[in-house]
């Protein structure tokens, strides 16, 4: 069952990062996933960052290991999103 979920998970992750950068699909596609990306990466990085500083509290190494983590996620997905959407936008027009 877990095999099955990560299979979907990631079809759906590729699948919407290549229709996302697919110049030619219209703007109303290529947006929304996009979107979707974004929001799910936010979800993925809000939810460690909130259970990192809940943690400073009670066992503050983990914590401290967590919000470390979640700084090194967004720096690389800032990185990615430079490399696949800003910097690839010439080629697109």
């Amino acid at each position: 069952m877990e095999d099955i979920i990560e299979l979907l998970v990631e079809l759906f992750w590729d699948g919407a990062l290549a229709l996302s950068t697919d110049n030619r699909l219209p703007k109303w596609v290529r947006y929304p996933a996009i979107g979707l990306i974004v929001l799910l990466f936010s979800a993925v990085v809000g939810l460690i960052l909130a259970l990192g500083i809940h943690l400073l509290g009670d066992i503050w190494y983990v914590g401290v290991i967590l919000i470390a983590l979640d700084a090194l996620f967004v720096f690389w997905a800032i990185r990615k999103f430079r490399r696949v959407y800003i910097l690839k936008r010439d080629k697109w027009n």
